[in-house]
């Protein structure tokens, strides 16, 4: 398994607003990691086009692009990735 990284930050990706931005401030708070947000999976990719990310937290349920998809093209970019899907 892939030991979360200090330097390389968190990417959490969920198109309810007010859950990313709990889940940022929890995840920040707890890990010490600093920790991205995208409301959805093009700004997530639109982040890992910018900067290396060690783990992406994501909804599976999104309008635009669902986790799978995400999942699949984070892989394509970066298969040492640890992605996590999350649903309620």
């Amino acid at each position: 398994m892939n030991e979360v990284k200090p330097d390389r930050p968190i990417l959490i990706v969920d198109d309810e607003k007010d859950l990313l931005a709990g889940l940022q401030r929890i995840v920040a708070m707890e890990t010490g990691c600093r920790v991205l947000a995208a409301d959805g999976g093009e700004a997530a990719l639109s982040i890992m086009a910018r900067e290396s990310v060690d783990l992406v937290l994501t909804d599976f349920s999104m309008p635009d692009m669902d986790g799978m998809q995400l999942l699949s093209a984070v892989m394509e970019r970066d298969p040492h990735v640890t992605v996590v899907l999350m649903t309620a």
